[in-house]
């Protein structure tokens, strides 16, 4: 059982990082010096987690991973949503489709 959830957290972690460092380049230019330190320790923490062998460790590399790039997400999130309803009137907004 321990075996199957590291590689399952492991996979999960990996993809994350994919993620994370996909944004951390879209964001470049608008990342506060401090916010990207702190992703990048969790990234660091999280892939040496992955290199070992205890899933609660690898887990909570993960949460902390989570929480750094929390900050981030959101920022993308708000330019994904700016971009998609520039120029657009609100009556023109179907809030069922968004």
């Amino acid at each position: 059982f321990n075996a199957r959830r590291f590689i399952e957290l492991k996979t999960k972690a990996e993809g994350d990082l994919r993620h994370t460092e996909k944004g951390l380049s879209a964001e470049d230019d608008t990342l506060p010096a401090e916010e990207r330190q702190r992703i990048e320790a969790a990234m660091a923490w999280t892939r040496q987690a992955i290199q070992g062998d205890s899933p609660d460790r690898l887990h909570e590399a993960l949460d902390e991973l989570n929480k750094a790039t929390t900050p981030l997400a959101e920022r993308i999130m708000n330019a994904v949503t700016k971009a998609a309803l520039k120029d657009r009137k609100m009556e023109e907004i179907d809030p069922k489709k968004i």
